[in-house]
């Protein structure tokens, strides 16, 4: 309507740095708990449940902020975004089905590492000593 292409719009650099800030996050989370785990393992080898389940809530929290970051390219992208031609679709579908994976849902394990934080059984027997 405005003549100006899309990227001209403060909000949509907004969210394309919010996407890119998401994206950096996401992977210095990944790489700090895999530096942990790593560190851990070379010293002795031995974990608790509290960090099982806390590598996993990590994971799949970084998982989260990968999927903002899609969701946020996608709100930027105008209506083009949702054509199979577009990279961007596929990133949003490849997303979504990778958020759907028990390993990514973000319920599940944060409510995992809840109960162990609170002291309760972890409630998953493939976490639990």
């Amino acid at each position: 309507m405005s003549g100006s292409n899309v990227a001209s719009f403060t909000t949509q650099q907004v969210k394309v740095a919010e996407a890119k800030a998401a994206v950096l996050s996401a992977r210095q989370l990944i790489y700090a708990t895999l530096a942990e785990i790593e560190a851990l393992f070379q010293r002795d080898g031995s974990s608790t449940v509290e960090d099982r389940t806390r590598w996993r809530a990590m994971a799949t929290y970084a998982g989260k902020l990968a999927s903002s970051a899609v969701n946020l390219v996608l709100d930027a992208g105008g209506g083009a975004v949702i054509y199979e031609r577009n990279p961007i679709s596929r990133c949003v579908a490849d997303m979504t089905v990778a958020n759907r994976h028990i390993t990514q849902n973000w319920d599940v394990n944060a409510s995992t590492y809840g109960r162990v934080l609170l002291g309760l059984p972890c409630g998953a027997e493939a976490l639990a000593d």
